[in-house]
């Protein structure tokens, strides 16, 4: 701000530090999720005043990524918010790389909005797990919804 020739007020800079905060945890909670650190990940998001959908959704992959289905689930019913990201983990990690094709099926199904990375979650999930005839209805549906399929990416599933 003050190299755009903002002055800073009470006000602003109170704000500003607390947005510097919150980067801050965020960057340490995704730090111990990554190193599957999630005890002390889970104390510092237990400790955080405040907590974003990146804060949330951090929690929610590192439970996916440890086998902690159930309380990567739980975190996921209590987000206050969500955005297409959160749902895609929640669809990709925690059900669809576990086989359980019926529960990634229902959150697809839930979701509000949906991206490239959803449609090919739900496919690659699919045909995975032998589900090849679903994998093509949902590949035909994605090319309806005017998405456009990437060759590359579907070479190693046959589509």
């Amino acid at each position: 701000m003050v190299e755009e020739g903002v002055e800073m007020d009470s006000r602003s800079f109170v704000f500003a530090l607390k947005a510097c905060e919150m980067l801050g945890a965020n960057a340490m909670l995704d730090m111990y999720v990554k190193c599957g650190c999630l005890i002390t990940a889970r104390e510092i998001f237990e400790k955080m005043e405040t907590r974003d959908v990146f804060t949330w959704t951090s929690m929610i992959n590192g439970f996916a990524k440890n086998g902690e289905l159930d309380l990567a689930r739980n975190y996921f019913d209590e987000m206050p918010s969500r955005n297409v990201v959160s749902w895609n983990v929640m669809i990709a990690d925690v059900y669809a790389k576990c086989g359980s094709i019926n529960e990634a099926t229902h959150l697809f199904d839930d979701m509000q909005e949906r991206d490239l990375v959803s449609w090919n979650s739900m496919i690659v999930a699919c045909a995975a797990h032998g589900l090849a005839e679903k994998a093509l209805i949902l590949f035909e549906q994605m090319k309806n919804m005017k998405y456009k399929p990437d060759h590359i990416r579907w070479r190693p599933i046959g589509l």
